[in-house]
């Protein structure tokens, strides 16, 4: 065998080796710690903090310290807004102007000198001409830190749209798990407490002589194990939506139907009735939590 050694001094100078280990600590030096970047997304979320709470004081002196002189943005309407200027908050909240919000799943990514916050914003914002616009929003906004302090250069605000497809599939998938006789997914789509309200075919009399009940959910899941039980049970159903007007908490949806049911001891059809369907959100889920049928 060889001189290890010396094939090995050949092969890789010394000076060779003393460069690459010099490389070596210098990409070491310049990879940030986990530790200071946790240390960074806490104070830029801080400074979120401190940005909405100072909004809401009408603070424009604590606004400014957080956002670069001129920082461009686009509002609610997709539009450019106005870059930001402190002298005109000030003139906003002495007509009037004032924030009622706070943060809501506020998040935060930090890349060296810079981070970016997405979040939705909730509460409410009074105009100077009286007029009060109610959220949510969502917001993400673009931070540099600047002489150790976090700052805005650039932000996006856009209105929250209502979940309308959201709520229509909720409506059909109930209606299709009467079709499949899926008792689990029929449940899944109702909430704990439930009102519904039925106007028999022939009836044209006064609401509250129409069959229904509150709290009906336990007899929705007997009226649906005795039925889907049912050998002869079938059941058919479709939907046109008419309309849907929901917020981020609860809505109505105005549906035409038509179908039939049927079962051992009989059956029933209709033709173009209205239901109208309560939903609320419940724990981040859409549940129908009412129904009235046959409303013409």
């Amino acid at each position: 065998m060889g001189d290890f050694s010396l094939t090995f001094g050949r092969r890789y100078p010394v000076q060779y080796l003393f460069a690459k280990l010099v490389l070596f600590f210098v990409v070491v030096a310049l990879i940030p710690t986990t530790p200071a970047l946790a240390d960074d997304a806490a104070d830029v979320k801080k400074a979120a903090e401190a940005v909405l709470a100072a909004y809401s004081a009408e603070d424009a002196d604590a606004i400014a310290r957080h956002f670069v002189v001129g920082a461009p943005n686009f509002g609610g309407d997709g539009r450019s807004g106005r870059p930001f200027d402190k002298g005109e908050f000030e003139s906003a909240f002495a007509a009037g102007l004032d924030y009622d919000l706070t943060w809501r799943d506020l998040e935060v990514e930090v890349y060296e000198n810079s981070a970016v916050t997405t979040a939705f914003m909730d509460g409410q914002i009074k105009m100077p001409d009286g007029n009060t616009v109610f959220g949510p929003w969502r917001n993400s906004a673009t931070w540099v830190k600047q002489k150790g302090v976090w700052k805005v250069v650039h932000y996006h605000v856009s209105v929250v749209m209502p979940d309308i497809q959201g709520v229509q599939q909720l409506v059909s998938r109930y209606h299709q798990a009467w079709t499949d006789r899926e008792l689990d997914t029929a449940l899944s789509c109702i909430g704990d407490s439930y009102v519904r309200a039925i106007r028999g075919m022939e009836d044209t009399g006064h609401p509250t002589t129409w069959n229904g009940g509150y709290g009906a959910r336990d007899q929705m899941r007997t009226w649906m194990e005795t039925g889907f039980n049912d050998p002869e049970f079938s059941y058919s159903n479709d939907i046109e939506f008419l309309h849907t007007d929901i917020n981020e908490q609860s809505g109505v949806v105005l549906t035409r139907e038509t179908g039939s049911q049927a079962n051992s001891r009989g059956s029933n059809e209709w033709n173009g009735m209205k239901n109208l369907w309560w939903v609320a959100n419940i724990d981040g889920e859409w549940k129908i939590v009412g129904s009235l049928h046959n409303i013409d």
